[in-house]
């Protein structure tokens, strides 16, 4: 049997994402890339109310901002330079 990687992280991952943790509390917690924790829990279902509790509490405790960034949005002609990425 080949190389199976970090499985107890897996394990740990998979758990801690049905409790309703982030990606970025996984991330933090068990010391692994965002993406690794995107793989292992891609197919984990998560109830979104308890995800929106635990945003908040992190929220609340000063963790996150109180906006995000803003998503950069394309200038409506593209002929423009003034915005229009080349």
């Amino acid at each position: 049997m080949g190389y199976r990687g970090k499985v107890t992280e897996q394990e740990r991952a998979r758990d801690l994402r049905a409790q309703g943790w982030t990606y970025a509390e996984i991330c933090d917690e068990l010391g692994v890339a965002r993406s690794s924790v995107s793989l292992w829990v891609r197919d984990v279902p998560v109830d979104p109310e308890l995800l929106e509790g635990r945003r908040r509490e992190r929220f609340l405790a000063g963790q996150l901002p109180a906006t995000r960034r803003p998503r950069r949005v394309r200038c409506a002609w593209p002929a423009a330079r003034c915005c229009w990425p080349r």
